[in-house]
């Protein structure tokens, strides 16, 4: 990572190439998909190693113990993927859906012993799709790794009773 931060008050602007975690779990990323992975080492790599930081505008506003937050990634980056041998045939190319910038709302809080939050994001995914074609001698080829555009909506929450802990 490597980012210019200014706080204003209770506001805080970050410009540069940065990881964005969001959802977070102890066994997998349900929601954590703005950030990207480097993939082509799963087994021996963690989950917090594999990530690929990219390009983006982040913008952080805290009222009291609430934290609104907005990213705005021009930097659309995806999965790298392992590099399989193709034959003789021509290579892979990756497409993307259209779109300029991928866009997010997170929104964070504290309510007693627990902790809230709720995302909303337009995303590009991260793992692409292999569209196929059939060639005349009757052979099928990977023609490019296609990835498209969603929406996602997730939330979350930490909850505290006493000496138990539940993620939701």
């Amino acid at each position: 990572e490597l980012y210019v931060k200014g706080s204003f008050g209770n506001t805080t602007i970050m410009v540069g190439d940065k990881i964005i975690v969001w959802g977070e779990s102890d066994s997998t990323a349900v929601t954590d998909v703005i950030s990207p992975q480097n993939i082509t080492d799963l087994v021996f790599t963690s989950l917090d190693e594999s990530r690929i930081s990219q390009t983006m505008l982040i913008v952080e506003h805290y009222v009291s113990s609430t934290q609104f937050s907005l990213i705005i990634n021009p930097d659309i980056e995806v999965d790298e993927q392992p590099l399989v041998a193709q034959g003789q045939g021509q290579a892979v190319v990756s497409r993307k859906d259209d779109k300029d910038a991928e866009i997010g709302l997170n929104f964070k809080t504290v309510i007693g012993n627990g902790d809230f939050s709720v995302m909303l994001a337009d995303l590009t995914d991260n793992q692409g799709v292999d569209v196929l074609v059939k060639n005349p001698d009757m052979t099928v080829a990977i023609a490019e790794n296609f990835y498209k555009n969603y929406l996602m909506a997730g939330a979350a929450a930490n909850l505290n009773f006493g000496d138990i802990a539940l993620k939701l």
